[in-house]
């Protein structure tokens, strides 16, 4: 499954969401509408992370979800880690 997941978004969603964000972007040049395309390109750029970075922060191994169980340790506790 995962090699499955990790072909989709190489092959598809991300060039797709690459494609979307060039033609975007090329509107907004077009229009000379500067501060929609600075905070467009900022939306862009989060979104680009989620895509192409999402299983290194929020999987199994990912450090979003490695100090998420961190924090959860040590609310339990006595202020250590439960590790």
């Amino acid at each position: 499954m995962n090699e499955l997941t990790n072909e989709i978004l190489t092959n598809w969603v991300g060039p797709l969401v690459l494609a979307a964000i060039a033609v975007f972007a090329l509107i907004f040049l077009k229009d000379r509408a500067w501060m929609k395309l600075i905070s467009f390109v900022g939306i862009a750029a989060v979104v680009a992370v989620l895509v192409y970075g999402g299983s290194a922060l929020f999987g199994p191994e990912g450090s979003l979800t490695q100090t998420g169980e961190y924090v959860a340790g040590t609310i339990g506790s006595d202020g250590a880690p439960s590790k």
